[in-house]
């Protein structure tokens, strides 16, 4: 994120090599690196002004700050103060008059959220002079949670298919990054594989939600081996990360090999129980039979 004294810093340095410049021509400045929020945050967007080497009299300064977002070419007023007036379009928005006088015209936004990001404008007027610079901010949202185990256990040589859950996070460009730590070592590398597969859908407040899947074939040298499911922006700021160690068991013998056997074994027995049985059933009938004959 861009820190606002990182910017007056950058700024400063700047009015001293321009310092043999006109006193008198109104300049201003804005960083043009952009600035990263977090959702819900209260947020400061640093404009600098310059117009002679003295405080100036703020009832001669007038601000504006306009913002347009990234998909419209209409710019929307957020804030105005002129001779002493202020006019908030956007709630809460406001600056420090009492910056004015040292070139400061700073806005600040409480509780952001994401339809905010975009073009930032500043416009600095002291009559007859008008100056403006422009700034991008974008707005991110950690997710509010990532379902994922703290442990999976496994059976070596199936395979299995980890899961990675992870709700409410922006932008939709925000990469879900699987990375692996093999036991002995301490160092997490980022895995690149094609059993690797991403699902997501957007939420009803903007966000978005999504399922990672990794599909892999545990061994028993797997055991231990840590698994991290991360979500991370422009591959420079984290916003969420989760740790997974994989327990993989020794396949167990089940019998499943023994099962015919002891069927065809079950059968025979029960085939030549009933053939015992229906012999001995035949042979008691016939003397039965000899016997009333006799009589």
């Amino acid at each position: 994120m861009v820190a606002a004294g990182h910017f007056l810093v950058v700024v400063a340095i700047f009015w001293i090599l321009e310092a043999s410049g006109d006193a008198n021509f109104l300049k201003v400045r804005m960083d043009k690196k952009t600035q990263i929020v977090f959702l819900n945050e209260n947020v400061t967007i640093p404009c600098v002004f310059r117009y002679g080497s003295l405080s100036l009299d703020i009832n001669t300064v007038g601000v504006r700050w306009y913002r347009r977002s990234w998909n419209s070419e209409q710019e929307n007023e957020i804030f105005e103060y002129y001779g002493g007036n202020q006019t908030l379009f956007r709630p809460g928005a406001s600056i420090l008059i009492s910056e004015l006088k040292w070139g400061h015209a700073f806005l600040f936004l409480p509780f952001i959220q994401l339809q905010e990001e975009g073009e930032y404008r500043c416009e600095v007027i002291i009559p007859p002079n008008r100056a403006q610079a422009t700034a991008r901010m974008d707005v991110v949202a950690r997710p509010t949670s990532i379902q994922w185990p703290s442990e999976t256990v496994v059976e070596e040589n199936k395979t299995h298919t980890l899961e990675c859950i992870v709700i409410g996070f922006y932008p939709q460009s925000a990469q879900i990054r699987w990375k692996k730590m093999i036991p002995g070592t301490h160092s997490l590398d980022v895995i690149n594989s094609e059993n690797i597969y991403t699902n997501s859908i957007r939420n009803n407040d903007g966000t978005f939600s999504a399922t990672s899947y990794f599909t892999l074939h545990p061994i028993l040298d797997d055991n231990g081996t840590i698994y991290q499911c991360e979500v991370v922006y422009q591959s420079l700021l984290t916003l969420l990360r989760r740790s997974t160690t994989l327990i993989v068991k020794e396949h167990e013998k089940d019998g499943s090999i023994w099962m015919p056997i002891v069927i065809v074994i079950l059968v025979i027995f029960i085939f030549s129980t009933g053939l015992f049985l229906t012999l001995r059933f035949k042979n008691a009938l016939s003397k039965l039979l000899g016997i009333r004959r006799a009589d």
